[in-house]
Order: C-alpha cells, then structure tokens, then sequence
C-alpha cells in the first residue's frame, strides 16, 4: 500500500478515530482523578553484632559485615514470604485469603538499596492504612528474625533506620495520564481501521 493510499484511508476516517482518541482521553482522565494512593517507605539495615573489644576493621569486623551482607537477601526472601503477609494481614484486621494477597502483594514493594539495606514501601489509598502496613511489615520482619536466629546466630539484628516512614502522596501528572489515554485510544482506532480496510478487501 503506497503513502498516497493510507493518507486517503486516514482522512476518509477521521471521524472513526476521533472516537477511540476522544474515549481514550477520557479513560486517562477517569483513571488521573480516582482517588490519589499515599507510600509510606522507609529502609532496613541488617547487621551484625561484634565484641565491643574487636577492631571493626579487624577479620571478626570484615567477618561481621560479609555475614551481614549475605544475610540481607535472606531478609528479603522472608519479606515476601506467606508468614510475613499474614502477620500483616492479621495487624490490619483483613482475613488471610488469596484476594488480600494479591491485594498486598501490588500494594508492597521491597528493594535492596545497599549491601546491608533494604527499602520498603507500601502504597494504598488510606494514608493510615499505608502506614499500618509498612509499620507492620517491618515489626513481624525484626521479631521472626529475632526467632528464628536464636537457635542460630543470634549477633545478627534488623533495625529500621528512622523510627518513623516517610508517607507522601503518588505522584501522578494529568499531561502523562492525559496522552497516554489518548494515545491508547488513537492505536486501538488504527488497529480496527486496519482489521475494517484488511476484510474489505
């Protein structure tokens, strides 16, 4: 098909996709004003005790940090585990069911940031709820750590590295929720003008 044809095509069919655009960009706008969610996030740090009479940069310090650093993708493994979502689930008062899995599942987001640190956040559109849920991941985190390293090694710890998370609003832009709407729609109206031209002929 030559450049001249599907201009023809274009304009002979303007109308056809000023629909899907128009819908799209009300679809963009639709999802751009639902109610805004709110991230609590903050960071865990994972170490390991030494003797107050070692060297930090000793073998028993390097010994420490290494320990500690390999420790952490154990965290994390834990932190996306079933018994932690329920401790969770359990603190916000939610039955423990697949639906509220998958919902805390979108919800949370655990990132190594560092060697020995790891980020998480929590997105929800109650701010209080947000909050609710880092507060508890990180509580259940630290105490089934405690537990399960006292028949272990109980040097290593967790701390949260400020005692409050940060929670603000998601930021969303109406341009970006805006053109993506529109653009989705121009697309799905190129796509059935290509399926209408393709059985016609």
């Amino acid at each position: 098909m030559e450049l001249k044809e599907i201009k023809k095509i274009l304009s002979k069919n303007r109308l056809f996709l000023t629909i899907p655009t128009f819908i799209g960009l009300v679809f963009g706008l639709v999802l751009y004003y639902l109610p805004t969610k709110h991230m609590s996030s903050g960071s865990l740090y994972i170490g390991r005790k030494i003797d107050k009479s070692e060297e930090f940069f000793s073998y028993e310090g390097y010994y420490a940090q290494q320990t500690a650093a390999n420790y952490t993708n154990s965290v994390i493994s834990l932190a996306e585990s079933l018994d932690i979502k329920k401790a969770v689930l359990d603190e916000i008062g939610l039955p423990y069911n697949n639906e509220n899995i998958r919902t805390l599942e979108r919800a949370l987001k655990i990132k190594k940031s560092g060697p020995q640190t790891i980020n998480i956040s929590t997105k929800h559109s109650d701010r209080d709820i947000s909050e609710t849920m880092f507060r508890s991941i990180s509580k259940a985190l630290i105490k089934t750590s405690e537990d399960l390293n006292k028949d272990g090694d109980s040097s290593l710890f967790i701390r949260q590295v400020s005692t409050e998370p940060l929670v603000k609003e998601v930021y969303r832009s109406l341009y970006v929720y805006s053109f993506v709407g529109i653009l989705s729609g121009l697309i799905v109206g190129l796509f059935y003008l290509c399926l209408k031209e393709y059985f016609k002929d």
